[in-house]
């Protein structure tokens, strides 16, 4: 983490964006604005190595999770039925 905090203050402050990038940052309210803000420079393919990957549906799985969930919430265990689903 170190590291890439490193990078990416070094990078900021190269390109003269580092108060732009601090008054976006603190101007978001939610994580996923954080995630957002961050992920918005493009210094950031480069520093983080997010790993793509996408699992299609399977339609037996999803029948036999519907099955599962069906069963947990007619037992009124609604959390459990919530995860299935």
């Amino acid at each position: 983490v170190a590291r890439i905090e490193e990078q990416l203050l070094h990078w900021l402050t190269e390109t003269n964006q580092y108060e732009k990038f601090v008054n976006s940052l603190q101007s978001c309210r939610t994580n996923s604005q954080r995630v957002a803000c961050l992920y918005s420079l493009p210094i950031t393919d480069r520093i983080f190595h997010v790993e793509k990957h996408f699992k299609c549906k399977n339609k037996e799985e999803a029948n036999l999770l519907r099955e599962e969930g069906n069963k947990l919430f007619k037992d009124k265990n609604y959390l459990a039925a919530m995860n299935v689903y």
